[in-house]
């Protein structure tokens, strides 16, 4: 599997692409090691992965509700269709935002704080 990260602004675009099971400890960490350093706006971008794995699941809602409990959030966007099925068999649409797209997603933030906290339209 493997993971793209993309800055903008406050919000980080993290887009997976492959299979995503509980062997892939490094995506995990790296994901761990964001929201530790105060990336908790987060929009996970499914476009490219084919296959999760149910503790994975369980995973992203945990890290999710971590990072509204710090101030931030995780949304979903661009599922394949794939996601969409999961998504929507397992409830995750009750749970997180989901959005066609990753402007749309980095959006719904609100308008992205810069360096000095204040709030500016999302990068294009």
């Amino acid at each position: 599997m493997k993971v793209r990260r993309r800055q903008v602004g406050d919000v980080d675009v993290l887009s997976f692409e492959g299979e995503f099971d509980a062997s892939t400890v490094p995506a995990i960490e790296a994901i761990d090691g964001l929201v530790e350093r105060g990336r908790t706006r987060l929009v996970f971008s499914f476009k490219g992965l084919t296959f999760v794995a149910s503790p994975v699941i369980g995973y992203f809602v945990k890290i999710g509700k971590r990072a509204r409990d710090l101030g931030g959030g995780v949304v979903l966007s661009r599922p394949s269709q794939f996601m969409q099925a999961t998504i929507r068999t397992l409830g995750l649409d009750q749970i997180f935002d989901v959005f066609p797209d990753d402007d749309a997603a980095v959006r719904h933030f609100g308008g992205v704080r810069g360096p000095a906290g204040d709030a500016r339209p999302p990068e294009g």
